[in-house]
């Protein structure tokens, strides 16, 4: 029955809550001993001494976002695929 819901499209006002929910976004936080700020501040993205393995997840999302979104037009430029 969710399946078919969730299928069906979830309102923009409400996917966010949704998604979370889902994802036992919130479980999966209280479990964790790192807060999102100290993973934000442990790689951020401008930082020159990023290692091989972050640039191949970095390369493999801006490839992820083409194939994804091809025709989104916050996409469409390269200052929006940025």
């Amino acid at each position: 029955m969710l399946k078919r819901l969730v299928r069906g499209g979830i309102p923009a006002a409400h996917r966010a809550a949704a998604w979370a929910e889902l994802l036992l976004a919130t479980e999966l936080q209280q479990s964790s001993d790192t807060s999102y700020a100290e993973l934000s501040r442990a790689w951020p993205a401008s930082d020159s001494r990023t290692t091989a393995a972050q640039q191949a997840v970095e390369r493999q999302i801006d490839l992820d976002v083409g194939r994804t979104f091809p025709t989104h037009r916050l996409f469409s430029t390269p200052e929006g695929a940025a």
